[in-house]
């Protein structure tokens, strides 16, 4: 009787030493899991980061592109503007000193 008791404790132990082995596997596995999985979602967030950066900066770039053109526009039709009166003042600079030689 005593026998059987102590290999019914012992048989009790091995039972719970193996389902504390099977606990202790399948938590692991469930923290590997979580790890991949973080993983997973860390490199979909910087692709996505990277995207919106890589989209921003292509605006920034055509936007700046595009005040540029506007910049030049501006300046091209300055300098038209100052060719036309200098055109202007020759012409009266002409005319004055034909006016003072004759």
């Amino acid at each position: 009787m005593l026998e059987t008791t102590i290999n019914q404790v012992k048989e009790a132990e091995e039972a719970a030493d193996k389902r504390r082995k099977s606990a202790k596997e399948q938590a692991d596995a469930i923290v590997e899991r979580a790890k991949a999985d973080a993983a997973l979602l860390s490199e979909q967030r910087v692709g996505q980061a990277e995207e919106q950066a890589a989209a921003a900066m292509e605006k920034a770039k055509k936007e700046g592109e595009q005040l540029l053109d506007q910049a030049i526009q501006k300046v091209n039709m300055e300098i038209e503007t100052l060719k036309s009166k200098v055109s202007h003042k020759e012409g009266e600079v002409i005319k004055v000193l034909v006016s003072e030689l004759f």
